[in-house]
């Protein structure tokens, strides 16, 4: 089984080397292994108080859709951290806008973006999640997550979408469940940038 797998992993390689397209070749990748650093957060329950307020964030590494090496480090600047499900209704209306929201502020006001696709299900809406955010024109920083949603996990995800707000401290400042509008999106820019 072992020399089957490279073997075709050699096989794409060399079909790569023959003038086949690999720019993107993860394109069509619903998963990848990523790595946790930190505690845990709780998980979000919006109905009480948030035990993840004022803790420090996790860090997480794992690969982009192109299969590149890629992390967020909490402590840098401050960051929106957004998961989002390919085949949830709710994630397919809000990452439209907030590709907007980030079209129409370049400058983020300072404050970076990362998506973190999550919850892939084969056979669902939009799969693979990486070709549909590709679609939806993101261009900001993509972490895959593990079949696992060990990243989600880590973050106390509970729905979809998901938005962590992390200052440039590094600690957690807010978490929300579910679809906003775009307002809302602006207005958890606008607060996190003040901190």
């Amino acid at each position: 089984m072992k020399k089957t797998i490279l073997g075709i992993a050699a096989l794409a390689l060399l079909l790569g080397a023959c003038g086949g397209d690999t720019s993107n070749q993860f394109a069509n990748e619903a998963y990848g292994a990523v790595t946790i650093d930190g505690t845990l957060l709780p998980p979000f329950d919006s109905a009480s108080t948030d035990g993840a307020l004022g803790q420090p964030s996790p860090s997480v590494s794992g690969v982009n859709s192109a299969g590149e090496a890629v992390a967020f480090t909490p402590g840098s600047a401050p960051t929106l951290l957004v998961f989002v499900a390919h085949w949830c209704p709710h994630c397919q209306a809000e990452v439209p806008r907030i590709v907007e929201w980030l079209e129409g502020n370049p400058d983020r006001l300072g404050v970076d973006v990362v998506a973190i696709a999550t919850g892939s299900q084969r056979g669902q809406p939009n799969f693979p999640p990486a070709a549909w955010l590709d679609r939806e024109g993101w261009d900001q920083l993509l972490i895959m997550d593990d079949e696992d949603s060990t990243a989600a996990r880590a973050f106390g995800l509970t729905s979809y979408p998901f938005w962590v707000a992390v200052d440039s401290s590094g600690a957690v400042v807010g978490r929300v469940a579910g679809e906003l509008g775009a307002d809302q999106i602006g207005r958890l820019f606008e607060n996190l940038s003040q901190t």
